[in-house]
């Protein structure tokens, strides 16, 4: 939800993200923002008080090679 919402709304604050996911805390988001810093698929940059997060798209081209690697072994 937190991959698919940056795409949507590239720069969103924690707060924000927390809002899409009522479910989970917003420290539990600001965890699952810090997994997905450390894979290479958000980026974080302070802002004042703030911090916002934008989606890495270049983080997600090994998923979609291996995606692609796996539709063609299926289908052939």
């Amino acid at each position: 939800a937190i991959i698919r919402q940056l795409g949507r709304a590239p720069g969103a604050t924690t707060a924000e993200l927390a809002a899409v996911a009522p479910t989970i805390s917003r420290f539990a988001v600001m965890k699952h923002l810090e997994v997905l810093r450390r894979a290479g698929l958000v980026r974080s940059m302070d802002e004042g008080r703030r911090r916002r997060h934008y989606r890495e798209a270049a983080g997600l081209e090994p998923l979609r090679v291996w995606l692609e690697d796996v539709d063609r072994a299926t289908t052939s």
